[in-house]
């Protein structure tokens, strides 16, 4: 197999700049937690009765007049960016794996590390429809999407975290090793599992008798669906520490090229 050309992707690091890869990951968390709020900030104000009576889901939420308005289009520019994140990560990534010796581990790596931005950027794509299309448009295809949403980002942190796991046992350098056991994606991809768990058990079971009140549950049922998105939008920020290692040792390569 052709080895990786570490050129791949400088092109774009350079037209971007960065700054802009470096505090994109941390845009993306913040604007996107930002973004939910202020939907619901702008149900509530237009359908201040509907909240009185109960909480409401992020799906019911971003369903009503204005708010969907405001919620598509913003959470649909948020993705768009999340799949920039996972283009970098991956781009970093890839480079990092060119420092382990065995061509059969750097050829597995580089098929999982491919494996991880499909299923990135299916995730972004799944989340531009759900955004697009809600509750009141379409309620089977949105929780279709919200389906695919959940399951291809399950997938991809699984995948990106079982990768970055074995690339730490074949690293050449003592400091590129120090420089991973820094990266909280791990205990991220941990959280959000768990997340994922009692979300779908709740989810699932929502009508059961297993749950003798689920009026009573409801509370923990709606708050674990906020917190596996905000869960879900940190692990871009987490990416950062892969991205920064990257943009620092390129430029720092660049420097010992002049």
């Amino acid at each position: 197999m052709k080895d990786y050309n570490p050129n791949i992707g400088r092109k774009t690091l350079i037209l971007m700049g960065p700054r802009f890869w470096l505090y994109l990951p941390l845009f993306v968390t913040i604007s996107g937690i930002l973004v939910i709020v202020t939907t619901r900030f702008i149900a509530y104000s237009y359908n201040p009765e509907a909240f009185s009576r109960s909480l409401t889901t992020i799906s019911n939420t971003a369903a009503y007049d204005y708010a969907a308005q405001f919620f598509a289009p913003s959470m649909s520019v948020i993705a768009f960016f999340v799949m920039l994140v996972w283009y970098m990560g991956y781009i970093a990534t890839k480079e990092r794996i060119t420092t382990i010796k065995s061509a059969q581990i750097k050829t597995r790596f580089y098929f999982v590390n491919k494996l991880v931005l499909f299923f990135g950027l299916s995730s972004c794509v799944f989340l531009i429809l759900l955004a697009c299309v809600s509750l009141k448009d379409n309620n089977a295809f949105h929780i279709y999407f919200s389906y695919g949403f959940f399951i291809t980002q399950l997938i991809s942190f699984s995948l990106d975290t079982t990768l970055l796991l074995n690339i730490r046992k074949y690293l050449i350098q003592k400091d590129f090793k120090h420089n991973l056991t820094m990266d909280m994606r791990p205990w991220i991809c941990v959280a959000y599992i768990i997340n994922a768990l009692i979300f779908y058990f709740l989810y699932l079971y929502k009508g059961s008798p297993l749950l003798s009140s689920f009026s009573f549950t409801k509370f923990i049922y709606i708050i674990s669906e906020y917190t596996f998105v905000f869960i879900g939008l940190c692990y871009s920020t987490a990416y950062r520490s892969e991205i920064k290692y990257y943009i620092n040792n390129f430029f720092e390569t660049m420097v010992n090229k002049k």
